[in-house]
């Protein structure tokens, strides 16, 4: 059940990872055989920045399925101001933060600690308050989110973030088992 549970999240990692905004909806399609099928959503690659909205429904979904798939029964621990605008750089580390709190009581194992350089991080970020996600591998200590200036994400770096998250998640909620780990396995 663990195997297919991590299976379950690393299959929406890789569902949400590559975050665009997307196109129209679904049409229903004739297949050769006479079956009707839905035809694949068309996805369209944007530079504009992501939306509250449109990150408030993949932190939503992020955490339906973290929640599911660690047996985590709680309420979405999302914080957004609005629904209008687009999301800043904070607003996403907040977030994060609040999934990691949540999930914490599930972790099987200590994470390591992160090697970093404090000074590369941006002026206006409140480290003390975001340190320990670097430090635990929840966001990356180089990556846009702790280095460039407090703004707007583009959906390239939404979907990093929110993907290393969730791989980091679902990584310490899941205990390694000698017999498919080679750094576990004895040596010889």
């Amino acid at each position: 059940m663990k195997t297919r549970t991590l299976s379950s999240l690393l299959f929406f990692l890789v569902v949400t990872s590559g975050f665009t905004q997307m196109a129209s909806a679904h049409n229903q399609t004739d297949d050769q055989d006479g079956f009707k099928r839905k035809s694949t959503k068309t996805v369209q690659e944007t530079t504009s920045p992501v939306t509250r909205s449109e990150a408030k429904k993949v932190f939503e979904k992020a955490w339906k399925s973290l929640s599911e798939g660690i047996g985590i029964k709680s309420a979405v621990p999302l914080k957004f101001a609005s629904t209008t605008g687009t999301v800043t750089k904070d607003e996403v580390l907040e977030n994060i933060r609040a999934i990691v709190l949540v999930c914490e009581k599930s972790f099987k194992r200590t994470p390591k600690w992160a090697k970093y350089d404090l000074k590369r991080f941006r002026s206006d970020l409140e480290v003390a308050k975001y340190k320990k996600l670097v430090d635990e591998g929840f966001v990356s200590p180089y990556g846009v989110l702790m280095t460039v200036k407090n703004g707007t994400v583009q959906p390239k770096q939404f979907g990093e973030a929110v993907g290393q998250m969730m791989i980091r998640v679902a990584d310490l909620c899941h205990l390694p088992s000698r017999r498919f780990s080679p750094y576990l396995m004895p040596p010889g």
